[in-house]
């Protein structure tokens, strides 16, 4: 009886892992459900039924011709950005990865929060596809996977205040500090100015990393200097009231990213190589903030190309040792350096063989047979030796007379 009971017990709890299994991590995008020209948002990635999850790789897609991608912050102990996070503005792909080399997620959790810019209206689509992953020490146990659909409306949009912009009704916002809102900066300390062009009642501001954050802070200047005290997203909030009754607010967007690429170590296929063989450098690194902008590569200190690639052919170089120098820059122009060498070998010297006297067969055949001969000529010898004597000898005859 006791072995009955226990084995339905492990049957059970068997049946039950399978069901919990089968059920998966589900994935869910949760943001907005209407937006304006102009506003920044946010769209939360979140799951459940995470089993000690340590690695997530999101891919999907976006409405680019209505929507732009500003970055992604992960959010749980999953804080590591994966190799590969890489978006396209154009066509809206994007992939991004984030890991932990410690603990895992179990239960719920919010993953990532994903930074959009509304430009156009319509219907913007965010959705992820079949490829995405949730691991667990490499196994996936990614269950359903969301999208979402956002409306951008022309109208103005109650309950969400963010509306970045230089300029909103008679209130205008400047940066001399970061003049232009789509583009990183690699300085914390950002300066603020403002004017309105019809009479004033009172201005509040505020300085922070939300889309929507409060302007409570009452001033009387026209300016203001804010820091921020770490690298993203961060927002300047101003507020005004006109005697009037009426009201503009401007929440301008200021891009923060003062930390280099990770470390880039470039490799060749070939560290000692002849020029007649094919060789190639291959390199790689990813941004925790802004993003890749770029490649500078240099051979010997001198500059090769500045490209997105993350290969090279290196061809026609001169015997002996070359460096390869790598820089690669995020879009706020922080360098991250890293070089590494190749030798080019002489080639071989094959041996030049004189060319060898061939005999045709007809020679050789009539020279072995005169030397099948060679017995005759001592004959010949001892007759032209008499022919000589005998000459000499009737000469001296001649001679005496």
């Amino acid at each position: 009886m006791k072995r009955l009971l226990v084995g339905l017990i492990v049957l059970v709890a068997s049946l039950t892992a399978q069901v919990t299994r089968a059920a998966g991590a589900n994935v869910t995008l949760n943001g907005p459900k209407e937006v304006r020209p102009g506003q920044v948002f946010q769209v939360i990635v979140a799951a459940d039924n995470l089993q000690d999850a340590d690695t997530i790789r999101l891919n999907g897609s976006f409405s680019s011709n209505i929507i732009s991608w500003i970055q992604a912050q992960p959010l749980t102990v999953l804080s590591n950005v994966s190799p590969g996070t890489s978006v396209n503005a154009k066509t809206g792909e994007f992939s991004y990865g984030c890991f932990s080399l410690s603990d895992g997620l179990t239960g719920q959790a919010k993953l990532v929060a994903i930074t959009f810019k509304a430009n156009n209206t319509g219907t913007a689509t965010i959705s992820l596809n079949k490829t995405s992953r949730v691991l667990s020490n490499g196994d996936d146990q990614a269950g359903s996977l969301g999208q979402i659909v956002i409306k951008v409306a022309p109208a103005a949009v109650p309950t969400e205040a963010a509306v970045p912009g230089p300029t909103v009704g008679a209130l205008t916002v400047t940066s001399p500090s970061q003049p232009d809102q789509d583009v990183w900066y690699n300085k914390s300390d950002v300066s603020i100015r403002w004017r309105v062009s019809k009479p004033m009642q009172a201005t509040y501001i505020g300085f922070d990393q939300s889309p929507a954050g409060p302007a409570a802070q009452l001033t009387q200047a026209s300016a203001v200097r804010f820091t921020a005290n770490k690298d993203g997203v961060w927002y300047a909030h101003v507020f005004v009231t006109y005697r009037d009754g009426t009201s503009d607010r401007v929440d301008y967007l200021i891009r923060i990213d003062r930390q280099p690429p990770h470390a880039v170590a470039p490799v060749v296929d070939q560290t000692e190589v002849r020029s007649s063989f094919p060789n190639s450098v291959y390199y790689g690194t990813t941004d925790d903030t802004s993003g890749i902008a770029e490649y500078r590569l240099f051979i010997d200190s001198n500059f090769v190309t500045s490209t997105s690639a993350s290969t090279y052919p290196l061809t026609g170089f001169k015997v002996g040792r070359h460096t390869v120098r790598v820089e690669a820059f995020d879009l706020a122009r922080n360098k991250t350096v890293g070089s590494t060498t190749f030798r080019i070998m002489e080639e071989p010297v094959v041996p030049v063989t004189p060319p060898v006297k061939v005999i045709p067969v007809e020679r050789v055949s009539i020279l072995n047979r005169l030397l099948g001969y060679w017995w005759l000529i001592p004959w010949f010898a001892a007759l032209l030796i008499v022919f000589v004597i005998y000459r000499l000898g009737k000469k001296n005859k001649r001679n005496i007379k």
